[in-house]
């Protein structure tokens, strides 16, 4: 019986060229490397900061324009449990189906725009 652990793997994951190939043929030690000059990298770190600058100012924007309309959601929500408690929603073909006011959740989480 042979020991399977002392045997060298036949595939081994070249992260070069992202897939799996016979052993003999990759790298013992494959790095990435990166074919930008040293003021190349740099414009990209500086763009880096500047876009996240941007992006956290226009979602500074968003969460002050939901929050303001927090009421307006919170009765937007009750309309809509109101609703499906007499009106209920469609099941099939006509068929609708009602929500009894204790099957209803008693606190809601509240809603948050994702970043």
């Amino acid at each position: 019986m042979s020991d399977s652990s002392s045997q060298e793997p036949k595939y081994r994951y070249n992260p070069l060229r992202d897939c799996w190939e016979p052993a003999e043929t990759v790298p013992e030690k494959a790095e990435l490397t990166s074919s930008l000059t040293a003021e190349e990298q740099q414009q990209v770190a500086e763009w880096k900061a500047q876009e996240t600058a941007e992006q956290e100012e226009r979602f500074q924007k968003i969460l002050a324009a939901m929050e303001a309309l927090t009421e307006q959601r919170d009765q937007w929500a009750e309309d809509f449990l109101d609703r499906i408690t007499w009106r209920g929603y469609s099941v099939h073909n006509g068929i609708r189906r009602k929500i009894k006011k204790e099957d209803l959740p008693k606190k809601r989480r509240p809603i948050r725009p994702v970043w």
